[in-house]
């Protein structure tokens, strides 16, 4: 073997050493505070090529979506409710419509000269019955963490002083970004400079594609059902979509995976324990217990995980920072278990004292638990900017080929007046949603209407 072919043989063997290297830093490396690596869970987002991944981190124009910032539908508003189109991420244009609305929020939010001017519920409306895209989200962000996440300037963001779950982007004829708290009735409009060719496209090639093959979709406040209506003075959340006819979702099967010592002392890691060094018991009933210096850890043959915290330390975190700790955490356990189910945030707080909760996500769909210890997968509780409890139901889910057909909404929304009726005198529908119902047992799972009631006044 010759001198030059050594060489480059030397110099093929460098260049694939480089790219595995580089591509380890670039998906193990720690980039966000609170040791959360956002590229550890690429699966999850079902994102399928490392090459958008690599160009998502370094060019500017385009975002790389945490799942923590994903909304859990997308409706495509064509101007005709008969054309409206509504998406949840197991959709395969999910992805590349999102990514292109982030582009288009990012530039929104990017720049300071843009003025963020109030508008009415009237001209919020307008928007969605014109050319644009809603995003709906499964919890209310501030300002602050919303900007942050999309990985922006939060400082365009100071006018809009309060929480929000609902996004549009209208296209036509030009290009205008909405935030709206409904409940507070307040609502946001920024007028974008840069253009959203790249989102009008794929919206278009979406709308294209799926002609004549998808139910008609109303917001509530087209039919009036954010009016009180009937004996018991019923009322929707205005953004709520009332569908024509029911679409057939799979069936997802629970499972808890089983926890053998490696697992446990991997699990015992994340929570900073030392597996050697901690104190370790079995309680009646089969619960394992952890004990170390000021914290504890238990872990029931359910599944159900529970860490407390009494200690206090020196670092006061904010709701960022917050957040990443949960999601740190809770990616390292599904991590551990092997567990490929994306989580979702639920609920989330502005300040240092309050709950986070996610949920897990399976078939696109949320997993809406309902138990007696816990009301979402995970639950983690801060006082004083501090984590002080941390709980998990550990849960995989695999989606079966079985479809099922859940009811039609006008029939699923009489069965919840029905039920709520005899209770509630009063009752106004935040939320109804496809999704999952799980109580804990292992099992089969259909799609269901899930409906999520507040403002309600009990009957005597």
């Amino acid at each position: 073997m010759n001198k030059e072919r050594i060489k480059n043989l030397l110099l093929v063997f460098l260049i694939a050493m480089n790219f595995i290297l580089g591509s380890r830093i670039l998906f193990e490396r720690k980039l966000w505070p609170s040791g959360y690596n956002f590229f550890s869970n690429i699966s999850n987002w079902e994102i399928t090529s490392i090459y958008q991944n690599i160009k998502s981190f370094f060019d500017n124009d385009t975002i790389y979506k945490s799942r923590f910032l994903s909304p859990e539908k997308i409706v495509i508003n064509t101007g005709d409710q008969t054309t409206r189109l509504s998406l949840d991420p197991a959709d395969a244009e999910f992805n590349p419509i999102l990514e292109e609305a982030y582009i288009v929020l990012q530039k929104a939010l990017s720049d300071n000269t843009i003025p963020t001017n109030q508008i009415s519920r009237g001209e919020f409306y307008s928007a969605l019955n014109s050319s644009s895209v809603y995003l709906e989200y499964p919890a209310e962000y501030s300002a602050d963490l919303f900007a942050r996440l999309i990985g922006t300037n939060y400082e365009a963001m100071t006018k809009i002083l309060n929480t929000f779950s609902d996004v549009a982007i209208s296209y036509s004829p030009k290009t205008c970004v909405y935030f709206a708290d409904i409940e507070n009735d307040i609502f946001y409009k920024i007028n974008v400079n840069k253009s959203s060719e790249e989102l009008v496209m794929r919206l278009g090639e979406c709308i294209e594609s799926r002609q004549g093959n998808h139910p008609i979709i109303n917001y509530s406040y087209d039919l009036k059902f954010d009016q009180p209506f009937g004996a018991q003075k019923t009322t929707l959340n205005p953004l709520i979509q009332v569908y024509s006819s029911a679409e057939e979702y799979p069936t997802i099967i629970s499972k808890n995976p089983v926890l053998d010592k490696n697992i446990l002392d991997n699990i015992l890691k994340i929570f900073e324990m030392n597996p050697n060094t901690m104190s370790r018991y079995t309680q009646a009933g089969g619960t394992t217990v952890f004990v170390e210096n000021n914290a504890t850890l238990k872990i029931d043959k359910n599944g159900y995980l529970e860490y407390e915290k009494t200690a206090s330390s020196p670092e006061v975190l904010d709701e960022y920072s917050m957040l990443t700790t949960v999601a740190s955490i809770a990616d390292g356990v599904n991590r551990t278990i092997k567990n490929e189910n994306a989580m979702s945030i639920s609920k989330t707080y502005s300040l240092q004292d309050g709950t986070i909760a996610l949920d897990y996500i399976a078939g696109g769909l949320r997993v809406n638990l309902n138990s007696e210890k816990l009301s979402h997968a995970v639950e983690a509780k801060f006082e004083n900017g501090q984590l002080k409890s941390y709980r998990q139901l550990i849960r995989s889910y695999e989606t079966t080929a079985n479809k099922t057909k859940p009811f039609e909404f006008l029939e699923a929304l009489d069965i919840a007046i029905s039920e709520y009726s005899k209770s509630m005198n009063e009752i106004n529908i935040n939320k109804m949603y496809i999704g999952y119902n799980d109580d804990a047992e292992l099992g089969e799972k259909n799609a269901e209407w899930i409906v999520n009631v507040d403002n309600v006044i009990i009957g005597e």
